[in-house]
C-alpha cells in the first residue's frame, strides 16, 4: 500500500494531482483521514492514462494548444 505522497513520488507529480486522479478513477482505500493506494491499482492507472511519449497523466489543466 503506497501514501499519497509515495504515488506522487512515483508519477513525478504533486500530492494534489494524486488526489485529483483520486477523483477519475484512480481506486484507493481510506481510513478515517489516511489514504492508501494499491500498488496494483497505481500502475494500471498510469498504464491507462499515460501517452506514448512517456508523459505523466492529465493533472486536470486544459492542454496547451500547440501550433
Amino acid at each position: 500500500m503506497l501514501s499519497v505522497k509515495e504515488v506522487a513520488a512515483r508519477a513525478k507529480v504533486s500530492v494534489k494531482t494524486v488526489r485529483r486522479w483520486r477523483h477519475r478513477g484512480l481506486r484507493s482505500t481510506q481510513h478515517g483521514r489516511i489514504l492508501r493506494f494499491h500498488v496494483d491499482d497505481v500502475d494500471a492507472f498510469l498504464r491507462s492514462n499515460t501517452s506514448t511519449s512517456g508523459a505523466t497523466p492529465p493533472s486536470g489543466g486544459s492542454p496547451s494548444a500547440t501550433p
